[in-house]
């Protein structure tokens, strides 16, 4: 179990390289650069343009944009933001509340709903229920279930007769 933990924490490096990486490609895959986006249909001048793509780091090579990335990333600096002009990690604590509160709900409503539903769907695989249940998932998948479910029960059931 050791040398299992071990690997895997092993791997954690290099998938967060490769996660930067990705990311970094995905960005530089989109057409224009941030700048272009951000003067609109108006259009700058040549020299703003150029002065802007200066302070963004964005006339430099793409191996030293991607260094400056990574090398920002590991010491928690995400950017700025092109339209507040405030850090990207300012921005984020001041949502993530809102987003650890909307995952707690929907885990207290898919856990409220999920367990009483696949309960029913076990124990009463005749009830109308189960067609329902069926749309969600293959009907062999929820009969199998509904199968262990009652066996298991049924198990449980005896073992507490006997004793």
């Amino acid at each position: 179990m050791f040398r299992f933990l071990l690997k895997r924490l092993a791997l954690t490096l290099p998938t967060f390289i490769a996660l930067m990486f990705v990311t970094f490609t995905m960005l530089r895959l989109v057409p224009g650069d941030p700048i272009e986006v951000r003067r609109g249909e108006r259009g700058i001048s040549p020299e703003r343009l150029a002065e802007l793509r200066h302070e963004m780091g964005l006339d430099q090579p793409i191996w030293k944009q991607f260094l400056d990335y990574a090398w920002g990333l590991l010491h928690g600096d995400f950017g700025t933001s092109i339209i507040s002009k405030s850090p990207i990690s300012h921005e984020f604590l001041t949502l993530f509340p809102a987003t650890i509160e909307l995952t707690l709900c929907a885990m207290i409503f898919a856990i409220a709903v999920g367990i009483p539903a696949g309960v029913l769907a076990a124990a009463m695989i005749v009830l109308p229920f189960h067609a329902q249940a069926g749309v969600i998932g293959t009907d062999q998948a929820v009969a199998a279930d509904a199968r262990t479910a009652r066996a298991t029960v049924a198990g449980f059931i005896a073992r507490s007769e006997v004793a």
